[in-house]
């Protein structure tokens, strides 16, 4: 059955290497810090691909890295920072910088969604 999944050699390497630059010393460890199951986070580390996208957001999370990075090896710099700043009054959204890949564009624009949903249930919630 293990063999019938996908697996790369460049993953684990990249993924190894950030677990040294964060100072994770062992699968267990790894594990715990992102709340898996420590047979899963091995398979990762021998580079077996995740799977579901939950596993990709908490990954890119946990390292501050895109998924371009961790599975194509993309980008020079690992870390695609965006700022954004959300003047609230008025209803005026500003962009102080936004990507350049659609896909990091999505992902932004999907996460302001979420944001102002939030904001908007607060608001909800104390009516």
């Amino acid at each position: 059955m293990e063999s019938s999944r996908s697996s790369d050699p460049q993953f684990a390497l990249r993924l190894n290497k950030l677990l040294k630059e964060k100072g994770i010393k062992n699968n267990a460890q790894f594990a715990r810090a992102i709340n898996k199951a420590a047979m899963v986070t091995h398979g990762w580390m021998r580079g077996r691909i995740p799977r579901l996208p939950e596993d990709w957001r908490t990954l890119c999370k946990f390292f501050d890295v895109s998924s371009d990075y961790l599975l194509l090896g993309k980008t020079d710099t690992q870390v695609i920072k965006v700022t954004i700043e959300i003047p609230i009054k008025n209803n005026d959204f500003l962009y102080s910088a936004l990507p350049d890949t659609e896909e990091t564009q999505d992902a932004v624009i999907a996460s302001l969604l979420t944001s102002l949903k939030r904001v908007m249930q607060k608001k909800l919630d104390r009516k």
